[in-house]
């Protein structure tokens, strides 16, 4: 099978176009959805022979961000891996549902893609297409499809990446943008330091290190109080930080540990992500693995589903529970 290559400025949606196309595939729906719209995350169908293991990780993490595809959007308390399954639908080899519809309108710059015919001698759509209003080379308004069903909007596409612009109906301009940059975090924290600061901070002392908020954790008659997710972390990263920064900064120092957690998704250790954890807790024999924490150590991946990376089991449990 041929598998095209991406090109940096050329969008995820129009990279899988073309391999679906040149592969001979008729249906195109794991792109487009029944609206003529682009889907937020395209993926390739079975008769596409793309592997992923092909690419290199930190590359074709970079390129996909350009597209808003596997962009990391997880706060401080949030598994930074939380992109990786997205990555992995892009390259999952299934059929989408032909009821399906599209979210993002199909824009492009006629210049730019009479240029491409000229110097490649094909067309393409490019990323900055997906959410800008405006051609950043010719500073033209991007045309943008008019919503449509999709047998109509195929038609039209074959014309644009053919070229003969002349013969299409009149297209809508592209107002607004659609998107907006998400925000990264540059470290994360695991539920075990959490967990230690939520022992530091409710912990009853008579000597007024930090005063009487102990009260904050129990009522009077000293049984606990059920205490939210999102309240623990308001104290952690607001409120004692504020009320009590010198004895917070000690407890950071008695007990926090930063480590680099190196991962990949063809390519092991390719990729990293910065962890604030408890030094009290080692993560190979770790109980406390949650959905948002990315560390398993000891761990048994399912190598014939690269999308199980979020499931695993302790392998000394299991031969203990099923001696095998």
């Amino acid at each position: 099978m041929v598998a095209l290559k991406y090109l940096e400025d050329e969008s995820v949606h129009s990279w899988v176009l073309r391999n679906l196309r040149v592969s001979g595939c008729l249906n195109l729906h794991s792109v487009i959805g029944t609206n003529g719209q682009w889907h937020t995350i395209p993926h390739l169908s079975k008769c596409v022979g793309i592997n992923l293991l092909d690419f290199d990780d930190f590359n074709l993490l970079f390129w996909l961000r350009k597209s808003n595809v596997a962009v990391k959007r997880a706060g401080i308390f949030d598994n930074p891996l939380d992109y990786i399954n997205s990555v992995y639908h892009v390259f999952t080899k299934h059929d989408l549902d032909k009821g399906t519809r599209g979210s993002i309108p199909i824009r492009f710059c006629s210049k730019c893609v009479q240029n491409s015919i000229q110097d490649l001698g094909f067309a393409y759509f490019k990323f900055e297409w997906l959410y800008g209003e405006r051609c950043t080379i010719h500073d033209v308004h991007l045309m943008q499809f008019k919503a449509s069903r999709y047998k109509e909007i195929m038609h039209s596409l074959d014309l644009v990446m053919s070229g003969h612009l002349d013969s299409l109906e009149p297209f809508e301009q592209a107002v607004g943008l659609l998107s907006e940059p998400a925000e990264e975090s540059d470290y994360h924290i695991m539920p075990c330091l959490i967990f230690d600061f939520y022992r530091w901070a409710s912990f009853i002392r008579d000597d007024g290190y930090l005063d009487d908020s102990h009260w904050e954790f129990y009522y009077q008659n000293l049984m606990r109080k059920p205490i939210s997710d999102d309240k623990i972390h308001y104290y952690f990263s607001a409120s004692y930080p504020e009320r009590f920064p010198k004895q917070f900064g000690e407890f950071l120092s008695e007990r926090l540990e930063v480590k680099e957690h190196r991962f990949g998704i063809s390519q092991p250790l390719s990729l990293k992500e910065t962890l604030w954890k408890s030094n009290r807790h080692n993560c190979s024999k770790c109980l406390m693995v949650q959905h948002h924490c990315p560390i398993q150590l000891i761990a048994k991946i399912w190598l014939d589903s690269p999308r199980s990376i979020g499931q695993s089991s302790n392998i000394c449990d299991d031969f203990l529970r099923y001696r095998r």
